[in-house]
């Protein structure tokens, strides 16, 4: 009966990704039919200056700000080894550098 009732919302999980993608895939082809056009390219590439920061990617070039600093306290955290080793390639100033020293003086 348990393997029954498995089934059953494995299917519904199924039936609801396949109406997700069916949405997500309108949706795409809706707005590239309306808005793929070049009157719209000024507002296009404001929406996608507006997605990339909302994925965090938004060219801030503070660590605190840009979640760099984050990033690094939590991996210098995890991280155990005593032969810890990190490469600033294209350092300019030395900021990760002297970030990374921060969190691992041992770096």
């Amino acid at each position: 009966m348990r393997m029954r009732n498995l089934t059953v919302v494995w299917q519904k999980k199924a039936l609801w990704a396949k109406l997700n993608n069916y949405i997500k895939m309108l949706v795409l082809k809706t707005y590239e039919k309306l808005f793929a056009r070049k009157r719209f390219q000024k507002i296009n590439h404001f929406l996608y200056l507006l997605a990339l920061r909302g994925k965090g990617i938004d060219g801030s070039f503070d660590c605190a700000e840009n979640g760099e600093e984050s990033f690094i306290k939590n991996f210098c955290m995890i991280s155990k080894k005593d032969d810890f080793i990190v490469f600033d390639i294209g350092a300019n100033e030395g900021d990760y550098s002297n970030l990374i020293l921060k969190y691992r003086p041992d770096a």
